[in-house]
């Protein structure tokens, strides 16, 4: 399976000025943050143990907003690109609770695991934790 490509590298690898870190503590919900902070918010606050890569992939055919996996040492994040930027911030926030619940050896489904891990991830970009 390819790659696609990347829009953000979390850690952040390399300084493309896609993502910039978010003010610390985060004070109400940013909308206007994009996909590339949001990445760096989340590992920074939640870090997993690989590194995530965030790419675009057209997934309409798929019938997929976005789509979740691991990819030899890395979990990779795609999204697709006709999504509007804060829509694509909630695909990556759920996507994330996946690697979440993988981390910590559970399922891939969408169970109580996963609900908890989201509503965890959901929290700390709102600034609610």
């Amino acid at each position: 399976m390819r790659i696609p490509k990347i829009v953000a590298v979390v850690p952040l690898l390399l300084s493309w000025g896609c993502a910039t870190t978010p003010p610390s503590p985060r004070v109400g919900l940013d909308t206007t943050m994009g996909v590339g902070a949001t990445a760096v918010m989340l590992e920074d606050a939640l870090p997993l143990g690989r590194p995530v890569y965030v790419g675009d992939e057209d997934l309409f055919e798929k019938g997929l907003l976005g789509q979740s996996q691991r990819i030899g040492d890395v979990d990779v994040v795609t999204i697709d690109p006709r999504l509007d930027e804060l829509t694509r911030v909630m695909v990556l926030i759920h996507e994330y609770a996946h690697f979440l619940v993988w981390e910590s050896g559970g399922d891939s489904g969408h169970g109580d695991d996963w609900g908890r891990e989201y509503a965890r991830v959901f929290r700390v970009w709102t600034g609610a934790e």
